[in-house]
C-alpha cells in the first residue's frame, strides 16, 4: 500500500506542475484540490512538499503558488536546451538590441513550447535572459513556426490531441483555419501571432533546426502590434529574423537542403 501511495503522490505532484501555463502563472489551493479531486488539506500537504523542494513558491501577497526556481534549474540541464541557448544567446541578443524588440528562443517539448531564453532591448537590462514557461503552440509565433515544420504524423497527432481554447478574440480556434495558417507559414518560412495570445502584442517566429536537419525550436520577435506589424518595416523585420534563425541553425550543425535555395 505504501508503494501505491507513493506512486499516487508522484502522479498528483506531476499534475500540479502541469497546471501552470503562461496564462496561469499562479494557482490557489482551491483550484489545485479541484484539479486533483482531493481535499484542500491533502492538496496543501502535496504543495508544501513541493515548496520545500523548491519546485513551487508561494506569493506572500496573493498566497497563491507559482513555479519555483528548481524547475528552471532542472529544465536547463536538458542537453538540447543547453546547446540551443549557447548557440542562440549572442545572435538573439544582437537581434533584440538592433531592432528594439523582445526576442525569445523556445524548444519543442511534449506538444508545447518551453521558452529557454528571453532577451529585452537595451533599455530593459534588468529583465534580459529571463526564462519563461511552456507556451501553447497553436496561438504563439514560436509554436506555429515549429508546428509548420513537424513531421506530418506528429502535426496530425498534435491537432487531434489539442483543444483550441481562445485566449483573445483573435485566437484561432477552428482546426481548418489553423491548418491554412500553417500551410502559409510553410510557404513563407515565418509565422505571425496577431494578438492571438495577448491583446495588443504581436509576434513573428522562425524555425531553428538541429544537426539532424530536424526541427528543434524557434526564434521570435515580439512587441506592440502597431510597431511589429508596420507594413513599411515588415519585410526588413522578417528578413532579419530569418537570417538570425538560420545563423543559429547553422551553428547547431544544420545543413539546408538544396530545395531550400530554390
Amino acid at each position: 500500500m505504501g508503494g501505491l501511495m507513493t506512486v499516487q503522490s508522484i502522479q498528483r505532484a506531476l499534475t500540479i506542475m502541469s497546471l501552470f501555463t503562461r496564462q496561469r502563472t499562479q494557482i490557489g489551493i482551491t483550484e489545485i484540490s479541484r484539479a486533483l479531486g482531493v481535499t484542500k488539506g491533502a492538496a496543501h500537504n502535496l504543495v508544501s512538499t513541493l515548496v520545500e523542494g523548491g519546485f513551487l513558491r508561494q506569493d506572500p501577497n496573493t498566497k497563491k503558488y507559482a513555479l519555483g526556481f528548481k524547475v528552471l534549474e532542472i529544465g536547463m540541464l536538458q542537453p538540447q536546451a543547453q546547446d540551443l541557448n549557447q548557440n542562440a544567446m549572442g545572435p538573439s541578443m544582437t537581434l533584440s538590441r538592433s531592432l528594439r524588440f523582445v526576442t525569445r528562443v523556445g524548444i519543442w517539448d511534449g506538444g508545447a513550447v518551453l521558452v529557454t531564453l528571453t532577451n529585452y532591448p537595451k533599455n530593459r537590462p534588468e529583465l534580459s535572459n529571463s526564462v519563461g514557461p511552456r507556451l501553447h503552440a497553436y496561438c504563439t509565433s514560436l509554436g506555429k513556426a515549429i508546428l509548420a515544420n513537424l513531421p506530418p504524423e506528429e502535426f496530425e497527432r498534435y491537432l487531434a490531441e489539442t483543444e483550441l481554447v481562445a485566449f483573445t478574440p483573435a485566437t484561432i480556434t477552428e482546426r481548418e483555419i489553423l491548418m491554412q495558417d500553417i500551410r502559409a507559414i510553410r510557404e513563407r518560412r515565418f509565422s505571425i501571432d496577431r494578438e492571438e495570445s495577448l491583446v495588443g502584442i504581436a509576434c513573428m517566429g522562425a524555425p531553428i533546426f538541429d544537426g539532424n536537419n530536424e526541427i528543434l525550436g524557434a526564434l521570435s520577435l515580439s512587441g506592440l502590434s502597431k510597431r511589429l506589424l508596420d507594413k513599411d518595416r515588415l519585410d526588413d523585420l522578417t528578413g532579419d529574423l530569418l537570417r538570425t534563425a538560420d545563423e543559429i541553425s547553422r551553428s547547431l550543425g544544420y545543413l539546408p537542403k538544396l530545395a531550400d535555395f530554390r
